[in-house]
């Protein structure tokens, strides 16, 4: 039975990932921080939206203006200078990789796809599943089976990393 790090290979067919806040700083809990607010009412609806394609990025933009008064500028350049993702993310997956299938799961927005490429992250991936070119968020059921449909894997082969633990 081969082993990595200790976990069994040879049950593990792939590993899913959460992209914001396992992956790569989550952009609007960091924005939410540094503005003394939270994810309730309002903004989580606004991420909601975003996430299920519901509005547009300059709705949601101009959303958390109204809600915040901070401009819609002001925002989208905090979102833009968001933390990265760190180098030992990009070691792990490399590794990872050579092992069993990789594939991640977000709730994002449609501009999760161009940062995962951006981020050069993406090519480490065997799929990749953003909610909101799906219409779905977790924790619906229908993301994780599409994910384990693109990685032709079972429930209990698959091992998935959030940091909500609701997902």
């Amino acid at each position: 039975m081969q082993t990595y790090n200790g976990i069994l290979t040879s049950m593990i067919k792939a590993i899913l990932f959460d992209y914001y806040g396992v992956l790569r700083p989550d952009t609007f809990e960091h924005w939410l921080a540094t503005n003394n607010l939270n994810r309730t009412g309002e903004y989580h609806l606004l991420s909601e939206k975003i996430d299920t394609n519901q509005i547009t990025t300059q709705q949601f933009f101009d959303g958390l203006s109204e809600l915040s008064g901070i401009t819609a500028q002001t925002i989208e350049q905090a979102f833009a200078s968001a933390p990265a993702v760190e180098q030992p993310i990009y070691e792990l997956l490399g590794s990872l990789r050579n092992t069993c299938s990789l594939g991640l799961i977000s709730n994002g927005s449609l501009h999760t796809r161009k940062r995962l490429t951006s981020d050069k992250l993406i090519e480490y991936f065997d799929a990749v599943i953003i909610s909101a070119e799906i219409g779905k968020i977790k924790p619906d059921p229908e993301i994780f089976h599409e994910a384990l449909l693109q990685l032709n894997a079972q429930p209990n082969e698959v091992i998935y990393i959030d940091d909500n633990e609701k997902n």
